[in-house]
């Protein structure tokens, strides 16, 4: 026997179909019927989607402490999300890791369309971290998404899918663009989407998965709500559609310490400090390295020549067998700090940021002694810089800047 992905999935709709007529002969209870067709819904996905991913009925809140509504079916990252309550009819899950919120509908009618829009708007307008260096590379090409696809998923519809797309229409003008409905699938009908149109193309050329909360690009393209009568293989496209959007949403698993800890003072108080010594090795810190007796053994300052302008310093502090140098100016921290690893025999080594200020840099601890590290300044950066009308002395000539 012949055996094929389409079928498969389209068996699997047939099978959802039959489960939801079967409740409806058998459940003659309207809120409790509600109630089992988002778990016919959430089991079929748990046995269908990526184990990255897990559905579940529940509820979202944002870093700013703002919550959905109850959701009927959200779609969240299982492998990356925390989950701030477990529980069988109510998990409360963070809005950076939740992916899809669906409303299900037995019946979809134009009161229940509107009814999905305002809890589907509610649980779009929850706050995103944005994505940053802290998220998870998602493809290869570095693309990913944070936004929560809105989509209603209906068993059954009173009325058309073209009458069902008019009154979506309608609904869409009283909500901001990226509060909207991004997908209705009607498992016994079709699909109502969303698609790009090109201005001297007469064919609709794509799915469009849902409009960013951002001021996008101006693109000069068309952005066409459209319906697809597919019958038995609107299960087909709606998978589809939820795979095409859980592809390239983000991957994030941590969350802010400031507001886990519900604004309370987290400041630690000292009890003893230690230093890395040049072999990387955990030794207890100097006693000059204590607060209150932190001091640079020497500093030397840099100065264009032409207007003996000042454009920065470095400084040496003693670290156990060595030392480290700390720069502050406007040259590039490489440049000044190569020098020294050079002279020490350390090849490709990192500088890492020193305080607050975007300018300042530190290096890694060096078997270095501050009277080696005069030496090096006054020669081998000497000569670097002089190429660059710079000059150093170990004069201090700034107002108000400490010796």
């Amino acid at each position: 026997m012949d055996i094929n992905i389409h079928d498969l999935l389209s068996s699997a709709g047939k099978k959802l179909q039959d489960h939801f007529e079967y409740l409806k002969k058998t459940n003659p209870h309207y809120g409790e019927r509600g109630t089992e067709a988002q778990d016919i819904l959430i089991e079929f996905l748990n046995d269908h989607l990526p184990k990255r991913y897990a559905a579940t009925s529940g509820i979202i809140i944002d870093n700013k402490n703002s919550i959905s509504p109850q959701i009927d079916v959200i779609i969240y990252d299982a492998v990356n999300s925390p989950v701030y309550r477990k529980d069988n009819r109510v998990m409360i899950l963070p809005s950076d890791n939740t992916a899809v919120s669906i409303e299900v509908k037995s019946n979809l009618s134009k009161k229940e369309l509107v009814d999905a829009a305002n809890k589907i708007k509610k649980a779009k307008q929850l706050k995103k971290t944005p994505i940053t260096n802290v998220d998870q590379e998602v493809t290869k090409g570095g693309s990913s998404i944070s936004q929560t696809l809105g989509v209603v998923f209906a068993y059954s519809a009173s009325s058309s899918l073209e009458a069902l797309a008019k009154n979506l229409v309608e609904i869409n003008n009283q909500i901001d663009a990226h509060l909207w409905i991004d997908l209705v699938a009607v498992l016994d009908k079709g699909i109502i989407s969303y698609a790009i149109k090109q201005p001297l193309n007469p064919d609709i050329s794509g799915s469009f998965g849902g409009i960013p909360d951002a001021e996008p690009i101006p693109l000069p393209y068309y952005i066409t709500l459209g319906i697809s009568n597919l019958g038995e293989r609107t299960i087909n496209e709606f998978f589809t559609r939820m795979l095409s959007h859980l592809t390239f949403f983000r991957k994030r698993s941590s969350i802010d310490l400031s507001i886990v800890m519900g604004g309370v003072n987290r400041q630690m108080m000292a009890i003893n400090s230690y230093q890395f010594n040049s072999k990387g090795r955990v030794a207890v810190a100097d006693d000059e390295h204590m607060s209150g007796k932190f001091h640079f053994e020497s500093n030397i300052y840099f100065y264009k020549k032409r207007n003996d302008k000042y454009i920065g310093n470095i400084g040496f502090v003693k670290w156990k067998d060595g030392g480290v140098v700390f720069y502050s100016g406007f040259i590039p921290a490489p440049v000044i700090m190569i020098p020294f690893y050079k002279a020490c025999g350390i090849k490709n080594s990192q500088i890492f940021p020193s305080g607050g200020n975007a300018n300042d840099w530190v290096s890694i601890v060096m078997r270095l002694n501050a009277e080696q590290f005069e030496k090096i300044a006054f020669s081998e950066l000497s000569q670097l810089l002089d190429k660059k009308g710079v000059y150093l002395s170990k004069e201090c000539n700034i107002p108000g800047m400490p010796e």
